[in-house]
């Protein structure tokens, strides 16, 4: 199994990002790079080729299905396992986003103490069937 050592977090919210790069440094190792926006995020993906992406639903502009479809059209990104982060989700739109690929929704709010055993436990999950 790959070593995961890169994690991209895609958040509108400068507080989210301070708060699941906080929580993230306890993985050890880990290199957690954050992005404001979409498109700034599909930069940073495709200059840093994470090997996990932790994407908001709901950003301005540019929202997190269109990023996530960008991400897509990048070859280094195709396989990287992509989770929502979302404010509340609808049966609805969690097999909506199952159908696009997208591997897994965590919820806001989130515990900040368990993110860090979540991501590992999805990185484990998504990287050995892969």
């Amino acid at each position: 199994m790959k070593t995961l050592k890169k994690i991209l977090v895609i958040d509108d919210d400068p507080d989210i990002l301070t708060v699941v790069r906080y929580a993230l440094s306890a993985l050890p190792g880990i290199e957690v790079i954050t992005a404001l926006s979409g498109q700034e995020g599909i930069g940073k993906a495709k200059e840093k080729r994470p090997d996990f992406i932790l994407l908001d639903v709901r950003m301005p502009s540019m929202d997190g299905i269109a990023t996530y479809e960008a991400l897509q059209k990048i070859p280094d990104c195709k396989q990287t396992p992509v989770c929502f982060l979302t404010a509340g989700v609808q049966e609805k739109e969690l097999q909506e986003y199952q159908a696009m690929g997208v591997k897994c929704i965590i919820t806001k709010p989130f515990d900040a103490k368990a993110l860090p055993q979540e991501v590992q436990r999805l990185w484990e999950l998504y990287s050995t069937n892969s």
